[in-house]
């Protein structure tokens, strides 16, 4: 499992390019270079340091965020994605990729993004981010 820094940095920057929306448009090469300079941006300002596994979060989760957005619509009762907030929207695509695309315990994760929400969304995200996770279907 990835360490809670490394979530945390990966949170940071995914979030920060959702609001500049950045790192979701043109091709692959495009994704990748914004992403790098977003976060070069954050290493050189010393608000963040990104170590590899936060980095490879972060582009994992851009190069998938169109199926993962899919699969979270259809997790979600009741809601539309576009409705959510930002950090919510943020910390379900983490999630999201990790229980769907890599071999991370599913109660772990959904764990470690409980923590995420309590750390960075509303009072009521982390009970939503545990139930909308909880029914992710693999």
């Amino acid at each position: 499992m990835i360490s809670t820094k490394s979530l945390k940095n990966a949170f940071s920057i995914l979030f920060q390019a959702e609001i500049q929306k950045n790192a979701v448009v043109g091709d692959d090469s495009d994704v990748k270079f914004n992403i790098n300079e977003l976060m070069q941006l954050n290493v050189d300002n010393s608000r963040l340091l990104i170590d590899d596994d936060a980095r490879q979060l972060i582009i994992a989760v851009l190069e998938n965020v169109n199926e993962l957005d899919v699969s979270i619509q259809n997790a979600l009762h009741n809601w539309k994605l576009s409705n959510l907030a930002t950090s919510d929207r943020t910390i379900l695509r983490i999630g999201a990729y990790l229980i769907l695309y890599t071999d991370s315990d599913v109660a772990t994760t959904i764990k470690s993004m409980r923590k995420l929400a309590e750390t960075f969304s509303d009072q009521k995200a982390p009970s939503f981010v545990t139930g909308v996770l909880s029914n992710l279907q693999k």
